[in-house]
């Protein structure tokens, strides 16, 4: 890949100094903030030729969906409030997007990390969405924002659609 891209955009991507402090991302940013950062990392690894940095990207995923993405309850919050149909929407297509991008390599999401996730997608969010619009109270401050679909509505991420690729997709739904 380095011989197809400039010198001096490999050199922006890998810039050490801009990748300082990814621990300390997730105090600073917040949950999909965090994923944001991560998956820089994993670019980053790609652009590089390796995997070592891949996994850093991956690994902080993990940790970020097990230690702060989604409660007991299959809610998410981020910022201290109830947010799956903003930032949550977000995370989950961001996460998404790895799952299916990782699948059958040695940095695949495990078994029951895509079973919460793919509970998250199927199961919680169905309460809160209608057709392909968020309810107002899932989407924190993005109904102040104008979309795709105008002030206060925030379509279903057609991303979640590549959940099908995964195996066991059909048993954890």
């Amino acid at each position: 890949m380095d011989d197809s891209l400039d010198l001096s955009l490999i050199n922006k991507i890998i810039c050490i100094d801009c990748w300082e402090g990814l621990g300390n991302k997730l105090q600073d940013e917040g949950t999909q903030n965090y994923i944001w950062y991560a998956s820089q990392w994993v670019w980053r690894g790609c652009v590089q030729d390796s995997a070592s940095v891949v996994n850093i990207g991956v690994n902080a995923m993990q940790t970020v969906f097990y230690s702060y993405g989604i409660n007991s309850e299959l809610i998410f919050y981020q910022h201290g409030i109830f947010y799956n149909g903003g930032y949550g929407r977000g995370f989950m297509s961001d996460m998404t997007f790895w799952a299916v991008m990782t699948r059958g390599l040695s940095f695949a999401f495990g078994a029951n990390l895509m079973s919460r996730l793919t509970n998250l997608i199927l199961d919680a969010n169905r309460w809160m969405v209608r057709r392909d619009v968020w309810d107002f109270a899932a989407t924190g401050r993005e109904i102040s924002r104008n979309g795709p679909k105008g002030k206060g509505s925030f379509g279903v991420s057609p991303g979640w659609m590549l959940m099908v690729w995964l195996p066991g997709f059909i048993s954890a739904s």
